[in-house]
């Protein structure tokens, strides 16, 4: 009997893959259907081998296993301090939270805030990955405090900060 470890030869998707161990030879032909219905993978072996010189083949066998459907979302959260008794030239921070709570990873993720004062809406940057669930290290950002979080893989969360500075006509005309 040969024991050669096995090797498989990579094709496009839903291509049919050869996987050789053990002098037989298996046939997966995997394929992906999707429909609005449903989403499923289709996955047929035959195993190929031989006995006397003469090849034997079995019959196919498949099975079909059902794949989530995509469900992009996310949450933010806003929270400031402080939030009461604000003087002019007083500064507040804003903190944003995005979560993931869809299924598929999200790309390039920036806010967009805007407010009633007289100054310029905050500008949301300073972006951190503040909870990377498993499988860790899936979400990234290319460029530090640009105000665009890249990736963002599902059940992570990025956090965003920003400030603004009480104005005198903020608290002049909310009198």
């Amino acid at each position: 009997m040969n024991h050669k470890s096995p090797t498989s030869q990579q094709k496009k998707p839903g291509a049919a893959r050869l996987v050789t161990a053990h002098s037989a030879a298996l046939l997966l032909a995997v394929g992906l259907n999707i429909s609005a219905a449903r989403a499923t993978i289709d996955n047929t072996a035959i195993a190929t081998g031989t006995y006397a010189a003469a090849p034997v083949t079995s019959n196919p066998s498949t099975v079909s296993v059902s794949v989530v459907a995509s469900a992009p979302h996310m949450l933010v959260t806003k929270s400031a301090n402080p939030t009461t008794n604000l003087r002019a030239g007083e500064t507040v921070t804003y903190t944003y939270t995005v979560k993931n709570d869809g299924n598929v990873t999200l790309r390039n993720i920036s806010l967009a805030d805007v407010h009633n004062a007289a100054g310029p809406a905050p500008s949301p940057s300073l972006e951190v990955l503040s909870i990377d669930a498993p499988p860790v290290g899936d979400s990234s950002d290319v460029t530090p405090s640009d105000g665009v979080w890249n990736v963002l893989a599902p059940g992570d969360t990025v956090t965003f900060k920003a400030t603004y500075i009480v104005q005198q006509t903020d608290v002049d005309q909310r009198q």
